[in-house]
């Protein structure tokens, strides 16, 4: 009796691998062609993957065991893996040929490989030369090639700036630049009394750093000068040097003031590496729900601190280590407030809010402008911040003529001092930069985050590399005329965005308003600082938005932790704390879903038809069974790959590194143990004592050998008591470090104690060289690792013999250890 064929029907139509078994017949023919016939040579049997048979009829093919037992480890390796298109160093023509002249040779057949017409390979080589200036390359051309990998500073208002800008934006810019310059004077003073350093000093660092970002800079609404961040952070710098933060002598002052300097200076140095290096995209792998906790609580603190201004109360910040305790001081002294200034900071506070929802419910159009009375109410709200300084500023004369007691500015120190380099020498490099580096830090996070937050909100793009330049020149400026380390600031920058900054340029007339104030500091007496808190808490607004901490909640659970996390610390603990940990804790997030190995059981549709069905006559020209593999987890109406369950199809889904290589291991060990289990459990009570219960068991073939005898060959078919396979599908693996190779030899072995196989399968170039450099390469499949799934799967489940190093013997003879019986 003929040994029944079986259909190699469980490989895509796509796939293009042909199987080519030497000496014999097509596996799909029914007879052989006459070997008298000179003209014709004897075929080679060839079972093409594709869905065609040999002869090029319509039948499907199909696979004998005669076809199988002639295969091994070679035969799969050259005819099962795809063949590269390789170049031959020897000439099939002898004539000289040009280099264009390569071509196919022959067409590529399952009778002849692809060959390429050939040329010597120092004719293919071809030298580069775009280095080399006397060579063919001007220094023009050279200058553009380093600028692609180096950065250049540049003006990006070079040929946008003109009439239109004069009639148009000017007006824009001057009203913010003059509204920052208002706010930044009180800033800088309180300040530099928290930093320990004398009062001339904030006013001299916002006095000329906002000319160098308006010179450099590409966002239209951040406002650059001293910042809270360094002034809360200086003074640890100057114990760190030795200097006493309690000492308000001259000389100390001098001498804190002078090592502020230098800092600044080293922070020049470390921005503009940074901007020539192109580092400044390093502020994207901070996380955004770092950005959005760590702006939401400076904002919020911010706020609440300005209340000491707006109550007119007096806040003794040396007492203080935590946020917390200046926001628990401010509401148990609410008792001790000014009801003057508080009257007029809450009034202007109140008409700020008010425009500011009227601007947002009634937005200017087209339409709207036309009418009159708009277009007043437009100029109106456009400059409310100037206007409520202006009126606050005449109530409060008046008041303090008819006696009542509000803080105002007051007399300032005028004049601006010269320019002198910084005394690097008196100072070690290293600790210096020790120093420097977390002011650095702290500087570009606040600048950049606050940049991009209205970058969002405006839809415009940043150059985070020509921003650095800029807050390198800042420094520079800042530390030659004694200043400190400047930056973006939250509170100035909103209220620049408030009130309609268009360009950079508006820094221009900050600073130059600034050192006018310096000279004629009397404009600037009768200010009050009630006003001047409440246009900080009203900037501040624009900042907090709790919606996102409840849309991260909903989305994405492990981002909103890591949000509220930083929201928390940096509210209630110290700001710059707060940064730090909120860094620390997205850290650990991405740690903690790099670790986790999520193992997808892979099965089919269940409209795919089963190839064993012989019920379905749409099933002999179908190889639908394994065209698709999906997720039994996600995929509901998905079903087992094989219903007999000797083959389980896994899909790691991680980067394995040494962190998670024994997560690896402990579920590929569970997933072993329930395997083994259920074998246990399945073949429990049988018994096969005979050759014909073991062909019964697992399926026989007969063939003839060499004395015409029959010879029973057993094939696995299905799931059995011995045959096992476990098939990884690693395309989800996209790093496979040393400690995760040492994991994965460890679950061979282990599943290897157990009877059971792992094979790979769809994997990378640089997973095979991996894996053939770690000697894991042979006992994982070989050549079918760069096979997709399906196929692996498909030889599989219909022709395991076929896998390299694994013969049907091999198959058998656990069998026959575990029954007692040889194989007749």
């Amino acid at each position: 009796m003929a040994p029944s064929p079986l259909p190699v029907d469980n490989v895509p139509e796509t796939a293009n691998v042909a199987i080519d078994v030497p000496g014999g017949v097509p596996a799909s023919s029914s007879a052989a062609p006459s070997s008298g016939d000179p003209t014709r040579r004897t075929p080679s049997r060839a079972v093409r993957f594709a869905g065609l048979s040999p002869d090029g009829g319509d039948n499907p093919p199909v696979l004998t065991s005669s076809d199988t037992d002639c295969l091994d480890e070679a035969t799969i390796h050259e005819y099962l893996t795809p063949r590269p298109q390789v170049i031959s160093r020897r000439r099939s023509n002898p004539a000289p040929r040009n280099r264009r002249d390569s071509a196919l040779a022959a067409p590529y057949g399952p009778d002849g490989p692809m060959t390429l017409s050939s040329t010597p390979f120092s004719e293919l080589l071809e030298y580069n030369y775009s280095f080399i200036p006397s060579i063919g390359q001007s220094w023009r051309s050279m200058a553009g090639h380093l600028r692609a990998r180096l950065h250049v500073p540049y003006f990006p208002w070079w040929g946008k700036r003109g009439r239109s800008y004069l009639k148009e934006d000017v007006w824009h810019d001057a009203l913010a630049g003059l509204t920052c310059a208002v706010l930044v004077i009180p800033e800088s003073l309180s300040y530099m009394l928290l930093a320990s350093l004398a009062p001339v000093v904030g006013l001299y660092t916002a006095a000329v750093s906002p000319f160098a970002y308006g010179l450099l800079g590409t966002s239209p609404h951040v406002s650059v000068g001293p910042i809270s961040l360094v002034a809360l952070f200086l003074p640890s710098v100057f114990r760190g040097l030795g200097y006493a933060v309690e000492d308000t002598s001259e000389e100390a002052k001098e001498l804190r003031r002078e090592a502020a300097a230098v800092v600044a200076f080293y922070v020049f140095c470390v921005f503009a590496v940074m901007s020539f290096f192109r580092l400044g995209g390093l502020i994207r792998f901070l996380s955004h729900s770092v950005m959005v906790g760590f702006v939401n609580a400076s904002g919020v603190f911010v706020a609440l601190k300005e209340l000491e201004h707006i109550l007119d109360l007096h806040l003794p910040e040396s007492e203080f280590t935590h946020n917390y305790e200046v926001i628990v001081w401010l509401f148990t002294h609410l008792h001790e407030s000014n009801l003057a200034s508080l009257a007029l900071g809450g009034s202007a506070l109140l008409v700020l809010i008010i425009v500011k929802y009227l601007k947002r419910r009634f937005p200017a159009t087209d339409q709207r402008l036309r009418s009159r009375p708009y277009l007043v109410w437009y100029y109106i709200s456009s400059f409310s911040s100037l206007i409520v300084v202006l009126v606050g500023t005449l109530i409060s004369h008046a008041l303090s003529n008819k006696g009542s007691s509000i803080h105002i500015l007051g007399s300032l120190p005028s004049g601006l001092a010269l320019p002198s380099p910084p005394r690097i020498s008196r100072y070690p490099v290293g600790t210096m930069l020790a120093q420097a580096l977390p002011i650095s830090i702290l500087a570009y996070v606040e600048a950049v985050s606050i940049a991009k937050k209205y970058a969002t909100i405006y839809h415009y793009k940043l150059d985070f590399n020509q921003d650095l330049a800029g807050y390198s020149l800042a420094n520079l400026l800042s530390s030659m005329w004694g200043g400190v380390t400047p930056s973006g600031a939250f509170a100035r920058t909103a209220m620049s965005a408030e009130i309609g900054a268009r360009t950079s340029w508006a820094n221009f007339f900050t600073g130059g308003f600034v050192i006018i104030c310096l000279f004629n500091v009397q404009i600037l007496y009768h200010i009050p600082y009630s006003i001047l808190g409440a246009l900080v808490v009203s900037a501040m607004m624009n900042l907090i938005s709790f919606h996102e901490f409840y849309h991260a909640l909903r989305i994405a659970r492990n981002s909103g932790l890591v949000m509220l996390f930083t929201f928390l610390v940096t509210l209630f603990w110290s700001v710059e704390n707060g940064l730090l940990y909120g860094i620390i804790a997205s850290l650990a997030s991405l740690l903690s879903q790099l670790s986790d190995v999520d193992t997808i059981i892979l099965g089919r549709e269940p409209d795919c038809l089963d190839p064993k069905d012989k019920n379905s006559d749409k099933q002999k020209a179908s190889i639908r069974s394994t065209s698709h593999l999906v997720s039994l987890r996600d995929n509901p109406r998905a079903v087992p790959c094989d219903p007999t369950g000797g083959i389980v199809v896994l899909r790691p889904v991680a980067s394995l590194f040494f962190g998670n290589a024994e997560f690896l291991v402990e579920r590929m060990e569970e997933l072993l143990q329930e395997v083994e289990a259920e074998s246990k459990s399945r073949g429990k009570g049988r018994s096969v004592k005979t050759g014909d219960d073991i062909k019964a068991a697992v399926g026989a073939g007969k063939d003839k050998n060499a004395e015409g005898e029959d010879e029973t060959i057993a094939k696995p078919v299905g799931r059995t008591a011995v045959t096992r396979f476990v098939l990884l599908d690693v395309s989800g693996i996209r790093l496979l470090d040393l400690p995760a190779l040492a994991a994965l030899g460890e679950v061979v072995d282990s599943a290897a104690e157990n009877g059971t196989r792992i094979l790979l399968s769809d994997a990378t170039k640089k997973m095979k060289a991996s894996l053939q450099a770690c000697g894991l390469w042979r006992r994982v499949g070989g050549p079918l690792v760069m096979h997709s799934t399906e196929e692996v799967f498909a030889l599989l489940r219909h022709a395991p013999s076929l896998v390299p190093s694994l013969s049907a013997e091999s198959l058998l003879d656990p069998l026959q250890a575990e029954t007692g019986h040889a194989v007749v």
